[in-house]
């Protein structure tokens, strides 16, 4: 997972954080404009690429693969 850091430099003092998670294609203008949002309203905002490298899939496919062999690799992991 990689991220991307949104933070308002006019704004001082200590801020709350947010992260903003995608949904399956990935991180794209959805995420992007929501992470804008919350840094202007004064939070910052960490909008997480769950797949790495800023990919946005536009066949459903791809990212459900991903996510099916990290649910299989985490299967055994117990709390």
């Amino acid at each position: 997972m990689e991220r991307w850091l949104v933070i308002d430099d006019t704004l001082s003092g200590q801020r709350p954080g947010v992260p903003v998670f995608p949904a399956a294609p990935g991180l794209g203008n959805q995420v992007r404009n929501s992470a804008l949002r919350l840094a202007e309203l004064g939070y910052v905002a960490l909008g997480c690429d769950l797949y790495g490298g800023g990919r946005f899939f536009t066949d459903i496919e791809p990212p459900l693969d991903l996510l099916n062999n990290l649910r299989g690799r985490l299967s055994g992991v117990r709390d």
